[in-house]
């Protein structure tokens, strides 16, 4: 009888922590839950194509951003990007210049602040 019951109690408990731990691994999935970061990214970054994402996680929901080409700033602009949410941002196309260095540089309300160049 001793053997029967040490069996079923270990099958017990081996259930009870793969459910907890499929529980907690679920909850480690949820990119908004408890974390906060944003990440800023080249739609295509093989191109030369200037258009890119900002995607939130954070608990900011202010942004700006500012492409520069060779030291000269060419746009600057702030926007509104909810938490769990992302934005697709393209850049208009100037045909009259020919840069050798283009960094596009966002930041927060609370000035963290990331850089991405082509």
């Amino acid at each position: 009888m001793s053997q029967k019951y040490l069996i079923l109690t270990t099958i017990v408990l081996l259930a009870i922590s793969f459910i907890s731990l499929a529980y907690i691994e679920s909850r480690a999935k949820d990119p908004n839950l408890n974390k906060d970061w944003w990440v800023l990214s080249f739609q295509d970054p093989h191109t030369s194509n200037l258009d890119f994402t900002i995607e939130n996680h954070s608990n900011s929901n202010d942004f700006t951003y500012e492409i520069t080409q060779d030291t000269n700033s060419i746009l600057k602009e702030s926007l509104n990007i909810p938490k769990g949410e992302s934005k697709n941002i393209s850049v208009p196309v100037n045909q009259n210049f020919t840069a050798t260095k283009t960094i596009i540089t966002a930041w927060t309300s609370e000035k963290d602040k990331k850089e991405i160049y082509k």
